[in-house]
């Protein structure tokens, strides 16, 4: 899920025709294109393609800068999308930042979550260091999608009590039989599941019903398996409805971390984290 929250939007040839105040004492801003353009190339370098054009955004007469790309490359990622996106400032209200994974939200009020978060501030040394920085961001997240790829190969082969099901057909209006769809009983191993992911706060209690409802009667065909990834995906289609970006990615940490002990997957660690990146 990519969200950018800027009322005011442009492009790459806009951000380059805006100016860039001073350096003072402690303070180095760089330009906006200059950090976006950073990312972009580098993601040219690793292979990253971009899908479409880079949404940007700005606020507070310029000074401050966003932007959000989805990658395209299937060899990146093939059953969810990879996000990437970052800010920059001009008015010392936050650092150079690049945040990426399957759930990135960008806010002009100064909210930004990601999987991977990496930072640089905005000290003498920026233009220097920026490179190296923007690399780390992308190595990181080229890690993430890697263990996400094992982590639903697992999820998909960890198989889950057979349920018995009936098959519902669905009908036009003139009686023709259009679709038929599985609807499962839900065993309670699942049910139970699903309660104890509320007391975990994957989901509040009005939506266990709304979890086990996706489980029992899948609305696509690839989830009508009984394994722990169509599970998983029951809570996400669940997740769509709320609205809130902090709580659907704080729900989602704590959904992997269900599903992980439930599939039997550990995930590698991050190779040379540092107090500058930030990996959920």
């Amino acid at each position: 899920m990519a969200t950018l929250i800027c009322k005011d939007r442009v492009t790459m040839s806009d951000l380059t025709q805006m100016s860039t105040p001073p350096a003072t004492a402690t303070h180095f801003p760089i330009p906006h294109h200059e950090a976006l353009g950073e990312v972009i190339d580098q993601m040219s370098s690793m292979n990253f393609e971009i899908k479409g054009e880079p949404e940007i955004g700005i606020s507070h007469e310029g000074n401050r800068c966003y932007w959000l790309m989805e990658v395209a490359n299937d060899t990146l990622a093939k059953d969810w999308a990879t996000i990437i996106g970052g800010r920059n400032s001009h008015d010392k209200s936050f650092s150079f930042r690049i945040l990426g994974g399957f759930s990135v939200f960008i806010c002009e009020n100064t909210q930004a979550t990601g999987e991977v978060s990496v930072t640089l501030k905005h000290t003498k040394n920026i233009a220097d260091n920026l490179k190296p920085r923007v690399t780390k961001a992308l190595s990181a997240i080229t890690h993430q999608n890697l263990v996400q790829s094992e982590r639903i190969d697992a999820y998909k082969n960890a198989e889950l009590t057979y349920e018995a099901y009936d098959n519902i057909e669905i009908k036009n209006e003139d009686g023709q039989v259009t679709e038929v769809k599985r609807s499962y009983e839900s065993s309670p191993f699942i049910n139970d599941f699903v309660v104890r992911s509320m007391y975990k706060n994957v989901i509040p209690s009005n939506s266990v019903k709304s979890v086990l409802d996706e489980w029992r009667q899948p609305r696509y065909e690839e989830f009508t398996g009984r394994n722990v990834w169509t599970l998983s995906n029951a809570y996400t289609e669940v997740f769509k409805k709320y609205s809130n970006p902090e709580q659907i990615f704080s729900r989602g940490i704590k959904l992997t971390k269900m599903m992980d002990a439930l599939s039997g997957y550990e995930a590698p660690p991050m190779p040379q984290t540092d107090e500058e990146m930030e990996v959920a």
